[in-house]
């Protein structure tokens, strides 16, 4: 058996006479199996690896974003409503807590420019696309830019000093929260790979059908 992100252990009904097309190969997708642990632990990697290299960059790019929050949400002035416990906490690791959304967002980047994140190298999965309609390279990019959404509004929010572009990226956070818990509790690809026509499967199913 495979592995495909979209939903939780068993059949996915939707791509069982699905092929997809990676590189040279082309990726026979029945019968395939999501593993929600591999997902997961795929899912940790990067966030762990999105973290290191965000404290790694906090003198830099970290306080880069730190110094633009100061502008947008006008932390210090009169009328800032950036108050409270929340704002003085993240105050405190500004440099990592600011910059935290780029770094994870560079490791993210991995899927569309190699077709897998260092965490699902470490687990032996990768992105393909399915049906055909799009090229295995514009497939993942439109992938990738609509699933980091929320780390690139939330960024380029802080680069334009925009406070009330930080509070969408934030409502957008929670919106692919909700929308990725439900497609997998129903057993569904998720968001982003419905739009872009691409799952995850695992290497072991790129090789036999190579």
């Amino acid at each position: 058996m495979g592995a495909c992100e979209g939903g939780v252990q068993g059949t996915l009904s939707a791509i069982d006479r699905t092929t997809a097309r990676t590189g040279a190969h082309t990726v026979s997708l029945r019968r395939c199996t999501v593993s929600f642990r591999r997902r997961a632990a795929a899912s940790l990697v990067d966030l762990g690896l999105g973290a290191v290299l965000a404290a790694l960059l906090a003198s830099t790019t970290g306080q880069f974003f730190a110094r633009r929050a100061v502008v947008a949400f006008h932390i210090g002035e009169p009328d800032s409503s950036w108050t409270g416990v929340v704002p003085m906490v993240l105050g405190v690791v500004s440099p990592l807590s600011y910059g935290f959304a780029f770094g994870w967002l560079v490791v993210l980047l991995a899927d569309a420019v190699a077709g897998a994140t260092p965490g699902k190298l470490f687990t032996g999965l990768a992105v393909v696309p399915v049906g055909g309609a799009l090229s295995p390279r514009r497939a993942r990019w439109i992938r990738t830019v609509v699933k980091t959404a929320p780390l690139w509004t939330f960024s380029l929010a802080l680069v334009v000093g925009s406070g009330n572009g930080v509070r969408f990226s934030m409502g957008l956070s929670v919106a692919t929260a909700v929308g990725l818990v439900v497609s997998v509790g129903r057993g569904r690809p998720a968001v982003h790979d419905g739009i872009a026509g691409t799952r995850v499967a695992g290497h072991e199913v790129i090789r036999k059908s190579g």
